[in-house]
């Protein structure tokens, strides 16, 4: 009897070990991504001017197929800076439900950012005609309106994706080590 104890728990400590192995070598990992964008002005009262920005997410619910979106809900941070004032999602107009950054097939498709008070209002959307971005401002005093628009470029930045594990990874390690005991 003592032989098959000692048996089952060689199995067991032999099985655990090599699950942990297999998690160890290829564990679960959402890498945090982030996307540098530049809006060029290119009509209105503030064309030529140029404004930066940037966003960052976790891409663990992405899948590469299809149409995608991250949101504010899946870790979605914007930074936007325009005419000295700096903006993040939660200035978006329809926050918390935007800003969203939207994929099709794996690849970004653009960002949808909005924001409306009473003297600036822009959005940056995705154009699905023209499969690109552009960026629209309107700015008013009491004396006057000032409209324009421009384009907006993305580029994915260098050394951006960082892997974080997973939660249930951790849950899967967890488990483990209380069926190995």
């Amino acid at each position: 009897m003592t032989s098959n104890i000692v048996k089952s728990s060689a199995v067991a400590t032999t099985g655990a070990a090599l699950s942990l192995t297999a998690i160890k070598a290829n564990p679960t990992q959402a890498a945090t991504v982030t996307y540098d964008f530049t809006v060029y002005v290119t009509s209105g009262s503030l064309s030529g001017q140029q404004f930066e920005g940037f966003f960052s997410y976790k891409n663990s619910t992405l899948t590469g197929i299809g149409s995608e979106e991250i949101g504010v809900k899946e870790g979605l941070f914007v930074r936007f800076e325009l005419l000295g004032v700096t903006y993040t999602e939660a200035s978006d107009f329809n926050s918390p439900l935007y800003p969203r950054v939207l994929f099709e097939d794996g690849s970004l498709a653009g960002l949808d950012f909005e924001v409306f008070n009473n003297q600036l209002s822009y959005q940056l959307i995705r154009d699905f005609d023209k499969k690109s971005s552009c960026f629209t401002y309107r700015l008013e005093n009491e004396a006057t309106l000032r409209t324009g628009s421009g384009t907006v470029t993305y580029s994915l930045r260098e050394n951006s994706s960082t892997s974080v594990p997973e939660q249930h990874t951790v849950e899967d390690l967890s488990a483990l080590a209380l069926t190995g005991s």
